[in-house]
């Protein structure tokens, strides 16, 4: 049997944190969740997404995400911070995309 760099992967769990988001409230904060996804195909498939954290401007979710992390592969990640106020509505508080290996790179 040939062992090949693709197929050198490893799971990895993530936590999600944000600080200093905008808030869209009237009377109180934000109420922030963050929606995790993968680009997979060129389409963009939800992984998940956290709890709500009630009126939280730097909310560190509980919710953790236990992904495979391919060494010789790109996976891109998107990650979007919404405000849901439980009406089915909800405002945009921010996104941002990063492969995995940037994550996995970066600073704690």
């Amino acid at each position: 049997m040939v062992s090949s760099a693709e197929n050198l992967s490893m799971q990895v769990n993530l936590f999600i944190s944000a600080r200093n988001l905008p808030d869209k409230d009237t009377f109180s904060k934000s109420d922030p969740i963050c929606i995790i996804s993968e680009k997979k195909n060129g389409a963009w498939v939800k992984i998940g997404k956290t709890e709500q954290i009630k009126n939280s401007l730097n909310p560190d979710w509980k919710t953790s995400f236990t992904l495979g992390y391919w060494f010789e592969k790109r996976q891109d990640l998107r990650f979007q911070i919404v405000d849901d106020d439980g009406n089915g509505d909800s405002d945009s508080l921010g996104s941002t995309e990063a492969t995995m290996g940037q994550v996995m790179g970066a600073r704690a």
